[in-house]
């Protein structure tokens, strides 16, 4: 596994231990990686092994700082890009899994 990768990974789950949401530039700064490689690269790689690991998935700890929401791959993902009241839902109880998890 990439440095990186892993760096994103440990940052991630301390977020999750400290129930807070961060920035895709936090999580930039703490691996040295600035940018769309963040979103576009590092979330993806953590998402795959969170997937492979069936650990609760960390990027939803991730949010951008305009909206103060996860990005368009997370509703991607987990609502297939649909906009709709089950929207908020779904993150709140992703969030809770993954801040919950042992």
């Amino acid at each position: 596994m990439d440095n990186r990768i892993f760096g994103a990974i440990v940052f991630l789950v301390q977020a999750a231990k400290d129930r807070r949401l961060v920035t895709y530039g936090e999580v930039g700064a703490a691996i040295g990686v600035h940018g769309v490689q963040v979103g576009s690269h590092v979330m993806r790689e953590v998402a795959d092994v969170c997937s492979d690991y069936n650990a609760p998935f960390l990027g939803v700890l991730v949010i951008n700082e305009k909206e103060y929401m996860p990005a368009r791959g997370f509703w991607r993902a987990f609502l297939h890009d649909e906009v709709n009241e089950e929207r908020l839902d779904t993150w709140c109880k992703i969030l809770r899994e993954t801040c919950e998890y042992d």
